[in-house]
């Protein structure tokens, strides 16, 4: 237990616990990208730390406690833009349809056209599993007509397909959104079959993000049965891979649905079954694993600790590739990747195994120390704050931002992301913002989209859509 550590981490605590509880207080609720941004840096980078002061480690990687004080004065310096700012302060309650108007049922037959971007996001993706990615079983990217770029051009579909069965769920007559509801449910249900911790995970809070939107609000129970479903997904579907590689052959290099329920079966009964004693009761060791998990301070402690030792200062070098990050591999076959910032961390941690996250502090710290990370906190305040902007300008479509924004929560959230990866992958959200506003106005038949009546749908929930 380190004593510096504590007080820095309960410093960073107040400081963006202020900031989430500030701005869940606005129109969008806890949804809104300022609040989303501070629940990434809490999940991330100031409650493991926090928590791991206080239990044994008992993993056989390095916990490198020894760089958690500059980690947390890094949270603490990323947060003083938000501090300083003072933050619009909002009539308290969750969005609802009050402020996003849904133009239902006025698409016509044109809106039918969003499933095929489904279903070939759906048939990419059961691609992907046949060719054995799930539960890790995969190690190898896949090659399309021998070209992995093409196979990593034509696979954002995979990404991108979310926002086309939300349209259909709100925004077409009694049948497509049945259609739609049916595509979100299929598409849940493969998530799980995939048993990949980060699909289940983003998955579940996309529909979050989304229904909370379409107005339904979250009970205390729902949000703790919420916590429980996170944690069993990190501690225990987390542990499926070695008992799936002994279920799978060459001939058939996936799970069955049958073999996936008994792995998740013998996984959960053997978590169970190694929590007996009072020493190592099971849910403090999925509490442990969760957190473990969670705690990729871990790898921005490494990295921090070694600046400029080991890793020498870049002066803002890392960010020049945002520039030319939407361009297609496919079309630049040696464009630099994205993925050498991640490898520093493979400089400093030579007794773990893969890639760890390098993450939005340790990235900015390392590119000019701690002058770099306030000013990059700046930057994702002013970007946090226009987001939110554009979604409560009602003169907007804002039907294309409602079935988008669900899936830029993901780098929102995503603290442990790059922030040149967040960066990059909010420019490649624009581009598609722009071809799925271009999709939606196809569809209408009309270049100027408008609507003399405003409806308000799903105002009871989204289980049964309302009638034409």
């Amino acid at each position: 237990m380190e004593f510096n550590t504590i007080v820095l981490g309960i410093i960073a605590l107040i400081m963006w616990s202020f900031i989430w509880l500030h701005a869940s207080r606005g129109p969008l609720g806890w949804i809104s990208p300022i609040s989303l941004f501070a629940m990434g840096v809490l999940i991330f980078y100031i409650i493991p730390p926090l928590y791991w002061q206080f239990r044994p480690w008992n993993y056989w990687v390095p916990p490198y406690f020894e760089g958690l004080p500059l980690v947390l004065i890094g949270a603490i310096v990323l947060g003083l833009p938000f501090m300083f700012v003072k933050l619009r302060r909002a009539r308290h309650g969750k969005v609802s349809c009050e402020i996003m108007d849904f133009q239902v049922g006025r698409f016509g037959s044109g809106l039918w056209l969003c499933v095929l971007p489904v279903l070939a996001g759906l048939g990419w993706k059961i691609h992907l599993l046949i060719l054995g990615y799930q539960s890790r079983l995969a190690r190898t990217a896949p090659v399309l007509f021998g070209s992995k770029s093409l196979a990593f051009l034509i696979g954002n579909i995979g990404y991108y397909y979310f926002p086309f069965y939300f349209a259909l769920a709100i925004l077409g007559n009694k049948r497509q959104r049945w259609v739609g509801i049916l595509l979100w449910i299929c598409d849940g249900i493969f998530q799980m079959y995939t048993l990949h911790r980060h699909a289940m995970l983003f998955f579940v809070f996309r529909s979050l993000v989304f229904i909370t939107i379409l107005g339904f609000k979250m009970s205390r129970k729902q949000w703790v049965g919420m916590a429980f479903f996170g944690i069993f997904v990190i501690a225990i579907i987390g542990k499926t891979p070695h008992l799936a590689y002994q279920a799978v052959t060459i001939e058939m290099p996936y799970l069955t649905p049958v073999q996936v329920v008994q792995i998740v079966g013998k996984t959960t009964g053997s978590f169970l079954a190694s929590g007996t004693n009072d020493e190592e009761f099971f849910l403090f060791k999925a509490v442990d694993d969760t957190m473990f998990r969670l705690y990729d301070a871990r790898s921005a402690s490494a990295v921090m600790m070694d600046v400029p030792n080991v890793i020498p200062y870049h002066y803002g070098v890392t960010f020049l590739q945002i520039f030319y990050a939407p361009i297609p591999r496919y079309f630049w076959p040696d464009k630099p990747s994205l993925g050498d910032i991640h490898m520093v961390t493979t400089l400093v941690m030579p007794d773990d195994s893969g890639i760890n996250p390098t993450g939005t502090i340790a990235e900015l710290y390392m590119n000019g120390n701690f002058i770099f990370v306030f000013f990059g906190g700046a930057i994702c305040f002013m970007i946090c704050r226009w987001i939110e902007r554009v979604l409560l300008r009602k003169e907007l479509n804002q039907y294309i931002l409602l079935c988008v924004y669900p899936i830029m929560t993901q780098w929102i959230i995503g603290a442990n992301y790059n922030l040149t990866q967040r960066l990059s992958e909010g420019l490649r959200i624009v581009i598609f913002i722009w071809l799925f506003w271009l999709f939606i106005r196809f569809i209408r038949g009309r270049w100027i989209v408008r609507f003399p009546n405003r409806v308000k749908a799903f105002s009871q929930g989204i289980v049964i859509p309302i009638g034409d």
